[in-house]
């Protein structure tokens, strides 16, 4: 029987514990404070500075790495807040660049290189082949549809007269119109 395992959705922003229940960024900042307490402690300053200092720098340490409101750390929070007390709170827009060009007035697409696709003899001899079947059966066709065929037919020799290549000669297709409303079978 097949088991199923859960996907992880949000595979990018997941933190892997390293010791207990402490990510790699909690335990770093743990280290920090702890370094920053211990070299303050063995520094020749006064008693009451040193308590003073040490106290600050484990009470950050500890609210860094361990202190989360809304889902965010702390540490979110303080790059959050800087970013937002120096970005300007007014915006003033400067025009630098010419829009794109698509954008000016006198914009024209460019216009396409190459025409429809030339159909070569053996390509239509398919097609008129497709209204055949095999065994030679007679169909009942429309008038409609036996006017069509009956053009490719002439565009066939059209293009076996004109272009030994046996591709059509540019600008020489003649097309007729075709009355969709006749729908009468024979």
């Amino acid at each position: 029987m097949a088991q199923y395992h859960k996907i992880p959705q949000n595979v990018t922003q997941y933190e892997g514990r390293i010791i207990g229940k402490f990510t790699a960024k909690q335990f770093i900042f743990l280290a920090i404070g702890a370094i920053a307490a211990f070299a303050i402690g063995n520094s020749p300053l006064s008693q009451k500075i040193k308590i003073v200092l040490i106290v600050i720098i484990v009470l950050v340490s500890l609210a860094l790495s361990l202190a989360s409101v809304d889902g965010r750390t702390s540490d979110k929070w303080l790059t959050m807040f800087i970013s937002v007390v120096y970005k300007p709170t007014q915006r003033m827009w400067r025009k630098t660049a010419r829009p794109p060009a698509y954008l000016l007035p006198s914009y024209h697409p460019p216009r396409q290189k190459r025409g429809p696709r030339k159909r070569s003899v053996h390509e239509l001899n398919e097609l008129i082949n497709i209204w055949q079947p095999e065994d030679k059966k007679t169909i009942s066709l429309s008038t409609d549809e036996k006017t069509a065929l009956q053009r490719i037919r002439n565009l066939q020799q059209e293009i076996e007269k004109h272009d030994p290549k046996k591709t059509p000669p540019p600008n020489e297709v003649v097309q007729t119109p075709v009355n969709p409303n006749n729908n009468e079978q024979s």
